[in-house]
């Protein structure tokens, strides 16, 4: 039985806050899984909404296609290899394609090894698009872990384990507001339940807040206790639940402890047990099915009718920023970039300029004609004024 149908419905300590991000930025698609070691947790609000960041140590693929963007080189996908062929969702096993049968079943045909897939041409030529604008991606390697295979390019500074797995090492993911991640903040801070702002629909149910912007109930959220240091497994599962009357497809994360397979849930985790889960299982997934127990009813939440587009990130990068007046950030350092300083200033008070443009590129017209090094010393200016 593949790892993605083990588990349905939900499961949902003090922040380093070192502001220390020089490491890959890692987008992790449903249906792919890895290994983590818990670290921290961030937040700003950029000008394209709220940003929850999630930082892992030791991060290693167990599952899936990872691939490196051409144009950035720190920042990897991962993918199941259902997004390009066809998977046994039984066995977890790859095919280059499936036939539908007469009666319904799917007989598949031509299984493909971890060396097949990252030599195909659907892999070697993919590439997506985003308000025109075309991004571009290299494959790193392949994990088929139903199987056991691996394969990576020729890449010397790609490192695989015995397990096996693809070693990435110190990871952040910066997570903008979908179901999977509002329940992922929950999983992994100290505020849980509340770090979701929440406003009351028409029906008069509360839920929370789809909007890009004030998602997040603050800027400043904190490891849960007992994350740090601990190994985990994540990936994402998508499910279809029926709510009044018709069928809401939504996604949701799978948290386990790496060492005992038991799942981390909202409920069932003091940061002082070995990982047995003696909550209950059906605890809320947010944007997915109604409480079935939680620690506070009233944070009962109705299932949202649509869910967030899959890659805003990608969406904030094919928009272009344009400057604001009214701020104080010096000559050559766009004013769009003031919520990022103000975010690097209340944590370290301070970053490298390379650094900086790696999270910030993104949000400028010109990355070249930023000055990046005054961007960093305003970083340190701000943080002598908090």
């Amino acid at each position: 039985m593949s790892r993605y149908n083990q588990h349905s419905g939900s499961g949902t300590g003090s922040s380093s806050n070192d502001g220390d991000f020089d490491d890959t930025t890692l987008k992790l698609q449903k249906y792919s899984a890895i290994r983590v070691t818990g670290d921290r947790v961030n937040a700003f609000d950029s000008q394209y909404g709220d940003k929850f960041i999630v930082g892992f140590d030791d991060v290693e693929i167990l599952d899936g296609i990872v691939f490196q963007r051409e144009d950035k080189q720190d920042t990897w996908k991962v993918f199941s290899p259902g997004k390009f062929f066809a998977v046994d969702s039984d066995t977890g096993k790859v095919y280059e394609k499936a036939v539908e049968q007469d009666d319904g079943s799917m007989e598949f045909k031509n299984e493909m090894s971890a060396q097949d897939i990252l030599e195909h041409p659907r892999v070697l030529g993919f590439s997506e698009t985003f308000g025109g604008n075309d991004y571009f991606y290299q494959p790193v390697g392949v994990v088929v872990e139903a199987t056991g295979s691996i394969a990576t390019n020729d890449d010397p500074h790609v490192e695989t384990t015995d397990q096996p797995s693809i070693t990435v090492g110190e990871v952040s993911m910066l997570l903008s507001n979908k179901s999977w991640v509002r329940t992922t903040a929950k999983l992994l801070t100290e505020q849980g339940n509340d770090i979701i702002a929440t406003e009351e629909n028409e029906e008069g149910n509360t839920v929370s807040v789809t909007d890009s912007h004030g998602w997040l109930t603050t800027m400043e959220p904190s490891l849960r206790e007992g994350i740090e240091g601990r190994e985990m497994e994540l990936f994402i599962i998508e499910e279809t639940q029926d709510f009044g009357g018709g069928d809401v497809t939504y996604s949701t994360p799978i948290l386990l402890d790496a060492k005992t397979g038991e799942r981390i849930t909202i409920d069932n985790f003091d940061g002082d047990d070995d990982g047995d889960d003696d909550g209950d299982e059906s605890a809320a997934v947010d944007g997915g099915a109604q409480a079935a127990s939680t620690s506070d009813d009233s944070a009962t939440e109705s299932i949202e009718t649509t869910e967030s587009a899959d890659e805003p990130e990608a969406a904030d990068e094919a928009t272009s920023a344009s400057d604001e007046s009214g701020d104080d950030t010096p000559a050559n350092v766009p004013a769009v970039l003031g919520d990022l300083i103000d975010y690097f200033a209340r944590t370290d008070g301070e970053v490298e300029p390379d650094e900086l443009r790696e999270f910030a590129e993104d949000e400028v017209d010109d990355p070249d004609d930023v000055d990046w090094d005054a961007a960093a010393a305003e970083v340190e200016s701000r943080a002598g004024d908090l």
